[in-house]
Order: structure tokens, then C-alpha cells, then sequence
């Protein structure tokens, strides 16, 4: 009997030691700030907006939004399908300020002559819309801005601007022989008339041309095949012929 107590704490200790050791949880020390690993997710890069420029985000640009904050301003940035009034056109106009159709602010600090763009495109009377120009060169292989002008003589002037810089040049006007004959009076610039659109690089060939007058009425397919053309050909030297005269 005696043995039988005794062997009842050595079983009840057997018992015990078959069932599993609990072992408290460790706390995972949490990584610290400065020794984290993980790398900040990049911040999306602004686009550098030019200090002579205003960039208006929205559809319809109204005097309102615009005749309080143009001051020193050169030119206006607007999206590509914007609606410009045009109260706010003529005030453009008054001021000379550009207009440059930009998605993200993304052309903003181009190299090129006219400061935003490969292409300056001089509008003259009430046919086109520079809304109608970012829509038809929204696919294009270069980037254009329009300047809207009330004066052929005016819109002259700022083609020689252009030129004597090495930019190419686009008038559209009804008036082509007075637009053609105005711009080939200033030192630099080499205009031709675009007749037909097929003929396009042999006359800008001949002349080494660097603006094209376009006549806007037959309608904006004629208008984007033209401007197209003439940039695929743009850059040629002006024969060496006619260079002393030509410039």
C-alpha cells in the first residue's frame, strides 16, 4: 500500500511532463524610424511653369477668370479642349499674350524659338479657334501654340520675330497674298502661300521656307494635312542663289 502512494506523485509528475511547456510570446520590437528600410514612394514631379506664364485649369476661360491676373504675363496656359471666350480673345490680343493648349504643363519650358512650342500659328479673323487647332494637332509629331491677332500687319511683325529666331511659322488668314507679301517684306523670313498641299516640299525647298500662309476656309482636314506637311519639310537652307536677297 505504501509503495502504491508512493508511485501516485511519480505518475502525477509523469502527467504533468507530457503535456506541452507553454512558452510565453516574445514581442517583436517594432523597426525603428531610422533604421526603416522601405524608401519613400516618389512624389510626382510638377511641372516647372514658366514665371511669364498663367496656367488656368478649366474648361471655359472667361474675362472673369483671367482680366485680374494678367500682369506680366506673356502667355496663357489652358487644356487642350478649352473654350476661350471672346471678350477674353480680344484682351489676348490687346495684350499680345499666347495662348498654349497644354494637357499637364508638360511643354512649358521647350528650348525652341517661340519659347513653348516647334510651331507658332498666327490666327486671323473669327474662321478658327485655337481650340479647334489643339484638337486637329492633338496627335501630331510636334507641339504648336496659337497667337490670335486682329491686324495682318501685326501678325507680320511677330512672324519676323519668329523667323529671325529660327521658328517655323504658320499665318492662317484669308487674305494670303497680303499676308505673303507683308511677311516677305521683313529680313529673315520666307513665306509661301500653300496652294496645294502635294506641292508643299518642293516649295519649301525652293526658298529654304520658314511660314507657310494657309487659307483656313476650306476646313480644318485641309488645314492639318498643310501644317503636317510643312513640318515634315521644315528646316531646309534657302538655296544658296537666292540667299543674298532672301536672308
Amino acid at each position: 500500500m505504501a509503495e502504491k502512494l508512493a508511485a501516485a506523485p511519480e505518475a502525477a509528475a509523469g502527467v504533468a511532463s507530457s503535456r506541452p511547456a507553454v512558452v510565453p510570446a516574445q514581442e517583436v520590437p517594432k523597426p525603428s524610424a531610422g533604421n526603416s528600410s522601405a524608401s519613400p514612394a516618389p512624389q510626382p514631379r510638377k511641372p516647372r511653369v514658366p514665371s511669364d506664364a498663367l496656367v488656368l485649369n478649366t474648361r471655359v476661360v472667361t474675362l472673369a477668370a483671367v482680366e485680374s491676373k494678367l500682369d506680366n504675363v506673356r502667355r496663357l496656359i489652358v487644356p487642350p479642349r478649352s473654350v476661350i471666350t471672346p471678350a477674353v480673345r480680344d484682351l489676348l490680343d490687346q495684350r499680345h499674350i499666347q495662348v498654349v493648349f497644354d494637357a499637364d504643363g508638360s511643354k512649358q519650358e521647350s528650348q525652341t524659338p517661340s519659347g513653348t512650342c516647334d510651331l507658332t500659328i498666327l490666327l486671323l479673323g473669327s474662321r478658327i479657334s485655337e481650340m479647334q487647332v489643339g484638337r486637329i494637332l492633338r496627335d501630331a509629331a510636334f507641339t504648336a501654340t496659337c497667337e490670335r491677332f486682329s491686324c495682318l500687319i501685326a501678325a507680320t511683325d511677330r512672324a519676323a520675330d519668329i523667323a529671325g529666331a529660327n521658328g517655323a511659322v504658320a499665318i492662317l488668314s484669308r487674305h494670303t497674298a497680303a499676308a505673303c507679301c507683308l511677311a516677305n517684306r521683313h529680313r529673315h523670313v520666307r513665306a509661301i502661300v500653300a496652294h496645294d498641299v502635294l506641292k508643299l516640299p518642293e516649295d519649301v525647298a525652293a526658298v529654304g521656307a520658314n511660314t507657310v500662309i494657309v487659307d483656313p476656309t476650306p476646313g480644318m482636314f485641309v488645314v492639318k494635312r498643310t501644317l503636317v506637311a510643312f513640318m515634315e519639310n521644315f528646316g531646309r537652307e534657302c538655296p544658296e542663289v537666292f540667299r543674298e536677297r532672301l536672308g
